[in-house]
């Protein structure tokens, strides 16, 4: 269903709706938002928080690619696992290698039971990559990369130089992507 008719639902005010889908957290004139950052209203201080960020709704519901699994295909493992059926079973049912299936419950389950939604929170959670560019540091790398590209050196041109001139030193690498990708960025 649409927001706005789960917000009115549920008695809440859309915009109130749209911050839970973002994993804002409203308590009492306060908002935690899912990167940490604490704002008291009452006061206007801004804190943050090293608490580990909660997902939003809209990050573990995302359907990416078929070949990835879904809340329903989820269920239905849970559901067909607590009846018995075979791990074969399961992967016929679901139209997926056996294998798929096994390392799925293997690598979801939390004391040796399978719980579909927290499977899903926990793919969820690893699907994304907090992890910033190599150049958006500054340092040695960012420096040699800016310098050549001032040169009018190509990105490939650069990422060969990095491996002829540090040889050694492999904190001097940076893949010709990443460097077309800090050019766009």
């Amino acid at each position: 269903m649409r927001r706005s008719v789960a917000a009115a639902r549920v008695g809440a005010h859309e915009r109130t709706a749209e911050e839970w889908d973002r994993g804002v957290v409203k308590s009492n004139g306060t908002r935690l938002y899912p990167d940490g950052r604490f704002i008291d209203y009452k006061t206007g201080m801004t804190t943050y928080t090293s608490a580990t960020p909660q997902l939003s709704v809209a990050a573990v519901e995302a359907v990416l690619d078929p070949r990835f699994l879904t809340i329903v295909d989820r269920e239905t493992i849970a559901d067909l696992k607590r009846q018995g059926w075979s791990l074969r079973a399961i992967g016929r049912e679901l139209g997926r290698p056996a294998s798929t299936i096994k390392r799925e419950i293997d690598n979801r389950s939390t004391d040796r039971s399978y719980r579909p939604h927290a499977a899903q929170r926990s793919w969820a959670a690893s699907r994304t990559r907090p992890k910033e560019s190599k150049l958006a540091h500054p340092g040695p790398l960012r420096d040699f990369v800016v310098e050549k590209l001032r040169l009018k050196w190509s990105p490939e041109q650069i990422c060969h130089a990095l491996i002829d001139d540090y040889p050694s030193d492999e904190s001097m690498r940076v893949s010709h992507e990443t460097i077309y990708q800090a050019i766009y960025v």
